[in-house]
């Protein structure tokens, strides 16, 4: 106990000067900050999806309607490539643009899914409103769907796309100029 007593002043006396003769060299601002907040990445989702499907040697549709008149074909996975970069490319995960959202998570016990959504009110985006259904018991996404609205030449498009995990998935396009306005439904299906 003596020895404590003797060491413990010289200690204390010790930390007092390093302490305060440290220089604080911390150069992180706010805007340093690293962004723990991990967004759901729906390109890599897709990815994945378009990848399974090529390894499996799928009949794969694409049902075309507009207005009244309904086209059917049978693509090969180099037209999935094609038509599935616009989920692509409405992947939010980045850094710099995830903070334009608000991410919810719902669990719905109706239907026994996890619901993660993430909205913005920001104008200048095109994906308003980006909506993951997974199953909490398996991990595994159900179904993605994404709402987009955007201006084009002189018209206002609203898109609202549909993938269901291992099924297909859909783009329903409305274009809108005046009172003019388009609609386009595709269908893309296979493994059903």
């Amino acid at each position: 106990m003596a020895f404590f007593l003797r060491i413990f002043p010289v200690f204390f006396i010790a930390c007092i000067v390093f302490s305060c003769g440290s220089s604080n060299n911390n150069t992180n601002t706010p805007n340093q900050v690293s962004d723990t907040v991990r967004y759901y990445q729906v390109s890599n989702f897709i990815k994945n999806e378009v990848r399974e499907m090529k390894l499996t040697p799928y009949y794969i549709t694409k049902v075309t309607t507009v207005g009244e008149l309904q086209d059917t074909v049978v693509l090969d996975t180099t037209d999935i490539d094609v038509l599935s970069q616009q989920f692509i490319a409405a992947d939010i995960s980045g850094d710099d643009i995830k903070t334009n959202y608000t991410e919810t998570v719902f669990n719905d016990n109706s239907t026994g899914y996890t619901t993660i959504t993430y909205a913005t009110g920001n104008l200048k985006l095109p994906v308003k409103l980006l909506t993951i259904y997974f199953d909490p018991e398996t991990d595994k996404t159900k179904r993605i769907e994404i709402r987009k609205i955007y201006s084009q030449n002189d018209s206002t498009i609203t898109e609202q796309l549909g993938w269901r995990s291992a099924k297909g998935f859909t783009i329903n396009r409305h274009a809108q100029k005046d009172t003019a306005s388009i609609m386009k439904l595709t269908t893309v299906s296979w493994n059903e």
